[in-house]
């Protein structure tokens, strides 16, 4: 597998996360501080802080990789500055 693809999945893990974090807010879990608590929910109590710790850790994981190949600091288009018009 390369680099990209794993980055595409990646990139869809932490988009259905995001997904999920809005749902359990329209369940009615409550933004307190830097933390989500759905103790007045319907929703399982479990499940925002293995949310949130699996957002960080791709998140995390993303920069690493990204800094690993060098794409947080190379340029990602490539100009051909000898062609002709």
């Amino acid at each position: 597998m390369n680099a990209n693809l794993f980055q595409t999945i990646l990139t869809v893990i932490a988009t259905v996360l995001g997904l999920a974090t809005t749902a359990l807010l329209n369940m009615g879990c409550t933004n307190v501080g830097e933390t989500i608590s759905c103790t007045a929910s319907s929703a399982p109590t479990w499940l925002a802080p293995y949310m949130a710790g699996i957002a960080l850790f791709v998140t995390l994981l993303k920069l690493v990789i990204g800094g690993l190949e060098g794409k947080l600091t190379k340029p990602t288009v490539t100009v051909d500055s000898t062609a002709t018009k």
